[in-house]
């Protein structure tokens, strides 16, 4: 199955792409995702902490438009055509 995570701000920048593509087998989980994305794309995915100063710090976890956390939801159950967002912290002033 195919899962397409999108990613912004400095995620989008370092990586040179928005929207990136993790093939799993069925039955995957949120928490296989997130190993595969690590071994394929970056060793940051492993661990993306909501941390304004990571260059991975992750504020929000939408999947289908439905909030979940890691590792809260790292047994979550995906399937083929999810989208998942992987919104960065928001700062302004």
């Amino acid at each position: 199955m195919r899962v397409t995570v999108h990613v912004y701000d400095r995620i989008r920048d370092a990586l040179g792409a928005g929207r990136l593509a993790a093939d799993l087998p069925d039955g995957a989980d949120l928490g296989m995702l997130f190993a595969e994305l690590a071994t394929h794309y970056d060793p940051h995915f492993a661990e993306l902490p909501n941390d304004e100063e990571s260059p991975f710090g992750v504020n929000a976890l939408v999947l289908n438009g439905r909030r979940v956390s890691m590792p809260r939801d790292a047994s979550l159950r995906l399937a083929d055509g999810d989208q998942l967002h992987l919104i960065p912290p928001i700062g302004g002033g």
